[in-house]
């Protein structure tokens, strides 16, 4: 009584989510309940930051979702157009390269100032600039406008994109922070722990699935 009461609000149109439900339906599975990409994302951190605000960034093949989270609570996401096929894009159109060898050249030689002359890391500073200034845009609006929460702590990087190799140091210079993977916590049925590509890659449908072990 006598608090603020924050919720979280997620729209979609609704002939997007009818087209999953229909595609559900007909193959045979029911739907138990959706659920918000952020919220799924925040779910798969393993362990939040103890006193500090986190920010979670998911590099996808074909955009990017940035969640700013406290004790697991999600208070900002947004998604942005910067994605891994831009990226590659990038390197085909500075390097001239077929999409195929600039995805190679991405692999081999990530954003290396000495391998490969530097040249992939040349291409694509330039859009990763832009995008750290994105990033900070949210940082100051989050700041600025939920007062309460601490400092941000810590910037995690999960999705396809972030195993670019050096794209973690990049962004983490640019914003004065470390970067961390983001540490998603699942065994096998061996009770082995998954390789870190495939956490990496599958932590928002990793999230979702924990969503069924909260509901039990």
């Amino acid at each position: 009584v006598g608090q603020d009461l924050r919720v979280l609000i997620g729209a979609a149109p609704k002939t997007f989510i009818a087209s999953f439900t229909a595609m559900l339906t007909e193959a045979g599975l029911q739907s138990v309940g959706l659920d918000l990409e952020s919220t799924a994302l925040a779910r798969a951190l393993a362990v939040p930051h103890p006193t500090g605000t986190e920010m979670i960034i998911d590099l996808g093949g074909n955009r990017t979702t940035v969640c700013v989270m406290f004790h697991g609570v999600i208070h900002f996401s947004s998604n942005l157009p910067f994605c891994g096929e831009n990226l590659t894009r990038t390197v085909v159109d500075r390097l001239h390269l077929s999409f195929s060898e600039a995805e190679k050249a991405k692999h081999i030689f990530g954003l290396s100032s000495t391998r490969g002359r530097g040249r992939v890391r040349a291409a694509l500073l330039p859009e990763l600039h832009a995008f750290t200034e994105k990033l900070r845009e949210i940082i100051v609006f989050t700041q600025n406008h939920f007062t309460t929460l601490p400092p941000l702590a810590r910037i995690s990087l999960t999705g396809g994109g972030a195993l670019l190799s050096g794209i973690g140091d990049v962004i983490g210079e640019a914003l004065g922070q470390s970067v961390d993977e983001l540490h998603v916590s699942v065994r096998d049925k061996n009770n082995e722990e998954l390789p870190l590509g495939l956490r990496v890659r599958f932590s928002t449908a990793i999230g979702l699935a924990l969503q069924e072990s909260i509901r039990q």
